[in-house]
C-alpha cells in the first residue's frame, strides 16, 4: 500500500508537509472543542516563520481535506545541540470561543441595531437554541456551515450574561449528553454537525500492519468506557 501524500496550505501555498520541513504532525479533533494540528521545525531558531498568526491554513490527505483552521502560535526552544520551532493551527471552534453571544436589544435613531449580551433564552429546544448560536457566529464572519443539528430535548427557560458562543453551545449540550458536536472537514467552509450518537454510522478502526507505512491507517487506539453516561437504575 503506498503512503499517503499529507499537503499543508498555508496562505494560499500548497506544499507537502516535508516540502514546509514540518515533521511529528499531530491532528487532534474533540467533541465540542478546539480542533488542532500541531508539528515542529527543526530550522533556524530565529529564522523566518512560515505562517503568521491567524493565516489560512488547510491539510489534505490525498487532495481530500482534513482540516482547516488558522495559525495560532509558534513557541521556539533552542538548546546546544539542536533548534526548533513549534507551530499550532486551530480550528473553527476558536471563532465560538472568541466571541461573545449577543442579541438584538434595541434599534437606535441612527437605524443601527444595538446587541446586548445579557440574554433570556426562552423554550425551545437544543438544536434551535444551537442553531441560533451558530447564525450569529456565521453571520459575524465564522468560518462554518450549518450541518445536522439533532436534540429535540428542550431544556428549561434561563438567562446568562456574557457568554461565549462556545460557552452557549457546551452549556446546551449539557441537556442532551448523548449528543456530539464535530465539524466535517471535507466541505469548504467545514460543516458542524451536532446528533445522537445513535444516529451516528459505525465504523471499523484497523492498526497498520509491520509491512504497512506510517501514516496509511489510524496509528493509534484509545477507546474509553463511558461509564458516566449510564443513567442510574438502568441496566
Amino acid at each position: 500500500m503506498a503512503a499517503p501524500v499529507w499537503t499543508l496550505n498555508i496562505g494560499g501555498t500548497t506544499k507537502t508537509l516535508a516540502e514546509w520541513g514540518l515533521i511529528a504532525p499531530r491532528l487532534t479533533t474533540v467533541n465540542l472543542g478546539r480542533d488542532t494540528l500541531v508539528a515542529d521545525t527543526a530550522k533556524d531558531f530565529m529564522g523566518a516563520a512560515i505562517a503568521t498568526y491567524g493565516q489560512a491554513v488547510k491539510l489534505y490527505r490525498d487532495a481530500v481535506q482534513w482540516f482547516a483552521g488558522e495559525a495560532h502560535i509558534v513557541p521556539r526552544s533552542a538548546r546546544g545541540a539542536s533548534e526548533r520551532a513549534g507551530y499550532t493551527f486551530i480550528g473553527p471552534w476558536s471563532f465560538l470561543e472568541r466571541n461573545v453571544y449577543k442579541a438584538p436589544w434595541f434599534q437606535a435613531s441612527d437605524g443601527s441595531t444595538v446587541y446586548t449580551s445579557h440574554l433570556l433564552f426562552p423554550l425551545q429546544t437544543v438544536a434551535q437554541h444551537i442553531t441560533d448560536a451558530l447564525n450569529y457566529a456565521i453571520a459575524r464572519g465564522a468560518a462554518m456551515q450549518l450541518g445536522t443539528i439533532t436534540a429535540p430535548i428542550m431544556p428549561p427557560a434561563f438567562e446568562v450574561t456574557d457568554i461565549t458562543i462556545a460557552g452557549t453551545i457546551q452549556r446546551l449540550a449539557n441537556y442532551a449528553p448523548d449528543c456530539i458536536g464535530w465539524f466535517d472537514y471535507t466541505t469548504a467552509p467545514p460543516t458542524f454537525h451536532f446528533q445522537p450518537r445513535s444516529a451516528l454510522t459505525g465504523v471499523t478502526l484497523e492498526m497498520p500492519s509491520a509491512e504497512e507505512p506510517f501514516g496509511s491507517r489510524l496509528e493509534v487506539i484509545e477507546p474509553i468506557s463511558r461509564d458516566d453516561m449510564q443513567v442510574d437504575n438502568v441496566s
